[in-house]
């Protein structure tokens, strides 16, 4: 862990190089449930960044990320 780690509430380190596969896992929770009602309306892309995301599954977006599930739901 670094410094910057202890200054922070949640601390995820993805494996190297593997930052896209994190952010995948994520966005996989915010489409679930979407902070705002009909992103679609306002999102350009929003169907096929939907696709992309769903390429794969959330667990394995984690697993490619090296994180737990659960760090990012």
């Amino acid at each position: 862990r670094t410094r910057q780690a202890s200054l922070v509430d949640h601390f995820i380190q993805p494996n190297p190089g593997c930052d896209f596969a994190l952010a995948m896992a994520i966005a996989w929770t915010v489409l679930e449930d979407p902070p705002q009602p009909h992103p679609q309306t306002y999102c350009d892309h929003y169907e096929a960044f939907g696709k992309m995301v769903r390429a794969r599954s959330q667990q394995e977006w984690a697993d490619i990320a090296g994180v737990r599930l659960s760090q990012v739901k």
